[in-house]
């Protein structure tokens, strides 16, 4: 499911993608990717892509901050994307909380 979530982030041409593998860290999912669209239209829009592969393989998706469009997350459960603009995620800095997790090598799936 992961090469699916990044492949659909990377086509919609969001930015600065980063993964982490939180297995064995959290118990309630498995990756955590962050990524940055460069509007909150284009943020918008990667969540509805995402809402729409979710529909589509009937993944239980639940989604907050579509309001604004600044700071999108899109929970699948297993999988959580957070979709910023680059002025939020500068701001609330995800990627410090993860500095000792494994981070996986996205470039195979883009």
């Amino acid at each position: 499911m992961i090469k699916d979530i990044i492949k659909i982030i990377d086509d919609v041409r969001a930015i600065d993608i980063v993964c982490y593998d939180m297995r064995g860290i959290s118990p309630f999912y498995e990756q955590v990717v962050i990524c940055s669209g460069k509007t909150e239209r284009q943020t918008l829009a990667i969540m509805e892509h995402l809402k729409d592969y979710c529909h589509t393989n009937k993944i239980p998706v639940r989604v907050e901050g579509k309001e604004s469009g600044k700071w999108v997350l899109v929970d699948m459960k297993e999988i959580v994307v957070n979709i910023f603009i680059p002025e939020e995620r500068e701001y609330f800095q995800l990627e410090k909380l993860w500095l000792d997790v494994p981070m996986i090598d996205i470039e195979q799936y883009v």
